[in-house]
């Protein structure tokens, strides 16, 4: 009947037989297999992730056709914190010392843990990794002579050496360059060269050039360089300004600075401006020409200051008169201690040098006496550049026909004082001629009012 052949079709499914084992077993074997293309070490990571980044190096290079712009690589272990799940669930094993052997694994309680912001954090931080790094934006009095630049830039002061600390010190970097050398088994080998000025704003300064591989320990190397290299210069109205004019050379370059009155301020190179306000240095004009090497700049102007000397000391050395002339009146600035001044009946070999050819004592110029001779060519201002423009030119060539009527006004005014009979009346007002007419027609308005 029907319900015995259901029964035995039943039975029949409820005991497999050996084949049907094993096809069980071999399909749970496939399917718990546990390994993958990933366990094995025919694809690490580093092979990973050229598809990614693209081949690198050299073969980069050979290849043909349009490169495709890669992006870096990334770490994607950065960020994680250790024994967390993407779950929720904690690892206390991993986070720190076992101290509760019922449970390894624990949710979180409520606000203890914040899993949103966690994966957030992680993804931001992996997305940083894929971004070229900018330039660091810095505040402007924090900036150098031009946008990012090193040049100009201030610095912390020079390390303590022994026991002394530069309290009151400032550093500046006046030149940042990335150099590099041929060797024989390295090949090119760059390196960053610094040059750094320190001072304390009260007549101290120093400076030094320093070379690394690493760029911040080259900064660190010349500043505690020029930090020992220290040198005191005793200027004018303490420190204020020079003493007088100074020239020096080194190399193609030539300096010229000299000394300015109260509130004129600097007016120089930007790198002598930097070495002026880290020793203290306020009015100051200096001119650089030939070769603008900044090395060659920095020895040319410490040698001024090194050359620089007391009005008191030049008169004892001397044994002349310092003087200043204000206007047409002198005023001595410094007399020799002992009081003996070198003359023409002095009887001194110098003594010539000190009288003209008509018997005349000469009077010689502080700067021709320090600078050897020279004399700084002060170059003639140049007009704006809107007077060359075509209406301005225009407006000349109008103007050109009134050119001498001023003067010739003039000569009939004169003529007309000495002939009243060739009496002209005076021409239309014109530019320049404001006040010319009551100036010449006050006396003879005069004589009709009292008339």
């Amino acid at each position: 009947s029907l319900s015995t052949a259901l029964s035995s079709l039943v039975s029949r499914a409820s005991a497999p037989s050996a084949g049907a084992f094993s096809a069980v077993k071999q399909s749970s074997l496939v399917l718990s297999r546990c390994s993958s293309v990933f366990t094995r070490n025919l694809y690490d990571s580093d092979r990973l992730w050229i598809g990614v980044t693209g081949a690198p190096g050299q073969k980069k290079k050979r290849s043909r056709g349009k490169r495709r712009v890669t992006r870096p690589r990334i770490d994607l272990n950065r960020g994680q914190q250790l024994g967390v799940n993407t779950q929720g669930l904690v690892i206390p094993v991993l986070q720190g010392r076992l101290t509760d052997s019922k449970g390894l694994l624990k949710r979180p309680e409520p606000g203890q843990f914040d899993m949103e912001k966690y994966n957030e954090r992680i993804l931001e931080m992996r997305n940083k990794q894929g971004k070229k790094r900018g330039r660091l934006k810095q505040p402007p009095l924090l900036r150098g002579w031009s946008g990012g630049q090193m040049g100009g830039q201030r610095i912390e002061p020079p390390q303590p050496v022994l026991d002394y600390a530069f309290d009151g010190f400032e550093s500046r970097i006046v030149e940042f360059r990335m150099v590099s050398h041929m060797t024989a088994t390295f090949g090119r080998y760059p390196s960053f060269s610094v040059m750094v000025v320190t001072g304390n704003r009260r007549g101290l300064g120093g400076y030094a050039v320093s070379k690394s591989p690493n760029r911040q320990a080259a900064l660190r190397k010349a500043n505690s360089r020029a930090g020992q290299r220290l040198e005191f210069f005793d200027l004018r109205d303490g420190g204020r300004t020079l003493w007088h004019p100074g020239y020096a050379k080194h190399l193609a370059t030539s300096v010229v600075a000299l000394p300015k009155e109260p509130g004129y301020g600097l007016r120089c190179h930007r790198l002598i401006k930097e070495v002026c306000r880290v020793i203290g240095i306020e009015d100051l004009y200096a001119k650089v020409e030939g070769s603008v090497n900044y090395k060659a700049i920095m020895r040319a102007f410490f040698r001024i200051l090194r050359q620089q000397e007391s009005f008191q000391h030049l008169a004892d050395r001397e044994r002349l008169h310092v003087v200043e002339f204000v206007g047409d009146r002198p005023r001595v600035l410094a007399s020799p201690s002992d009081g003996q001044v070198r003359g023409a009946d002095s009887g001194s070999e110098d003594a010539s040098d000190d009288v003209d050819s008509d018997g005349a004592e000469r009077l010689r110029d502080l700067a021709t006496y320090y600078m050897g001779g020279r004399l700084l060519q002060l170059k003639r201002r140049s007009p704006p550049a809107y007077l060359k423009g075509p209406g301005q030119t225009k407006r000349r060539r109008e103007r050109a026909k009134f050119r001498n009527q001023l003067a010739a006004f003039r000569e009939r005014c004169m003529l007309t004082d000495l002939r009243p009979e060739v009496a002209q009346p005076p021409p239309k007002y014109q530019p320049g001629m404001l006040g010319l007419r009551q100036s010449f027609y006050v006396g003879k308005e005069a004589e009709s009012a009292a008339a």
